[in-house]
């Protein structure tokens, strides 16, 4: 009697489990078999039944919540389980190294920019040229002792017009006892259609009379000229300055010492004689800025 009874508790708790539809999802009923005499059958007996119906708390019993998410690795490359991926590490690693190449090669291009001269403005607009200054201002040098004519009616670019200034703050108005004598700047020049001039972007300082060869206080003078724009090369946007035979380009050194070793040979670029006074710039100072 004893065994039907638990027999029957064990029915009731299959059949409470049936109606709520739980079948295989619940916990289910565990079960062991009673002993009985020499003879006689064994019949099955609940011995732990757990139903999983609602609000079951699976960790209120096993001690364990399925549900709870593993926290996951703040490596970068974590698998979704969690777990870090070394291959990711392993692509990683070299990344890094390109980048810091890179860095090192950006690093180098400034230090030596910034030791011939240039700026970091100057290397942005190598990277991304800024369209050309317009010949917009009026240049007052047009007619002159040099080249007498009509009133003036040439044009100078915006850094033209501030070359212009700044030189005449610096050394005087010119005249004949300026440390500049005579200034031009627009011209057609059209023997040489690669000219500056044309586009309001070149100004010719003369320290002595037009068709010499300076010498003592007026060779000075154009010295003093023409390494004044050297130095300012930078506020004043100077492309390239020529001067006793000599031309300097803004990034560039000089192939010796004192005068005689400033900037490079100027041959003339096949359109002058380089050794007449006007054509290979000795009675002047040649001034071209950048576009």
């Amino acid at each position: 009697m004893r065994a039907q009874h638990v027999l029957d508790q064990g029915s009731e708790v299959g059949d409470a489990q049936r109606d709520r539809g739980l079948g295989d999802r619940g916990a289910g009923v565990r079960t062991s078999k009673v002993r009985c005499a020499p003879g006689r059958r064994s019949r099955p007996v609940v011995t732990a039944a757990v139903i999983a119906a609602p609000g079951y708390d699976d960790a209120a019993v096993t001690g364990h919540d399925p549900r709870r998410a593993r926290t996951p690795s703040p490596y970068a490359g974590a698998n979704p389980d969690g777990t870090d991926d070394p291959h990711v590490r392993t692509r990683v690693a070299p990344l890094l190294g390109v980048l810091l190449v890179l860095a090192l090669l950006g690093g180098g291009l400034v230090w030596f920019a910034a030791s011939r001269g240039f700026t970091t403005e100057d290397l942005w607009e190598i990277v991304d040229p800024p369209p050309p200054e317009a010949c917009s201002e009026p240049d007052p040098t047009t007619a002159t002792a040099l080249d007498p004519g009509p009133p003036p009616t040439g044009c100078l670019t915006p850094s033209a017009a501030r070359l212009l200034d700044a030189a005449t703050d610096r050394f005087g108005e010119p005249g004949p006892d300026s440390g500049i004598r005579a200034v031009t700047c627009w011209s057609e020049h059209a023997w040489n259609p690669s000219s500056d001039h044309p586009a309001g972007r070149a100004c010719d300082f003369f320290p002595a009379a037009y068709g010499a060869f300076p010498v003592g206080a007026d060779l000075d003078d154009g010295w003093a000229l023409a390494n004044w724009a050297r130095d300012n090369a930078a506020e004043l946007r100077v492309r390239y300055v020529i001067w006793q035979g000599r031309i300097w380009y803004r990034g560039t050194g000089d192939t010796g010492t004192g005068r005689d070793g400033w900037g490079r040979p100027y041959t003339g670029g096949g359109v002058y004689d380089a050794d007449d006074a006007t054509g290979g710039h000795f009675d002047h100072v040649h001034i071209s800025l950048r576009p």
